[in-house]
């Protein structure tokens, strides 16, 4: 079986009409259907499991390790992991260490995919970005409120109203880079 072919829904093939690559297909993925088809396979394997068919558990595994929208998915899941394991191993770093880590693991990942992806992917990732950080930086100072965390942490940049800076280095995100190869 071709990895452009997948048939998480039993009557419709993930494969688009066309015959595009899967490398473009990552720009037409609709990530709430993905989600559902993922989790609607896991129940039926669940379910398959309960009943004791085995055979059909295999057959449905066998589909969803082969799913274009189980590997999207992984792919995206494992980006944001990265991300997110490099801020929970920098709890004692201070926010430059931080700050450089985190922009070589953004810089990576923009360059590793396609305009079009980076695109849909950027503002998700600005978004569990400022989450995880904002957790990083409560952990930091659990005895202070939240507009003494933002004062220290979050800065007026480049045309931007908060952005996790400190006066030497600012931490990247999608957007952002996204205009930068646009106007270069």
């Amino acid at each position: 079986m071709s990895d452009n072919y997948s048939t998480a829904e039993m009557r419709v093939s993930e494969r688009l009409s066309d015959g595009r690559p899967s490398a473009v297909q990552w720009t037409t993925v609709d990530w709430k259907k993905a989600e559902r088809e993922v989790n609607r396979l896991q129940a039926r394997i669940a379910k398959a499991a309960q009943k004791g068919k085995w055979n059909m558990v295999k057959r449905l595994q066998y589909l969803q390790a082969h799913s274009f929208y189980m590997k999207a998915l992984a792919e995206r899941k494992k980006i944001e992991r990265a991300i997110s394991d490099t801020i929970k191993r920098g709890k004692a770093w201070n926010q430059n260490v931080l700050i450089w880590k985190l922009n070589r693991q953004i810089r990576e990942w923009v360059y590793r995919c396609p305009d079009e992806r980076r695109k849909k992917e950027g503002s998700r990732l600005d978004y569990l970005l400022y989450e995880w950080l904002w957790r990083w930086a409560k952990r930091r100072h659990p005895r202070k409120g939240n507009r003494w965390i933002l004062k220290r942490y979050w800065h007026p940049r480049s045309g931007r109203k908060w952005v996790f800076s400190t006066d030497t280095q600012i931490l990247l995100c999608g957007s952002r880079i996204l205009r930068q190869q646009r106007n270069a």
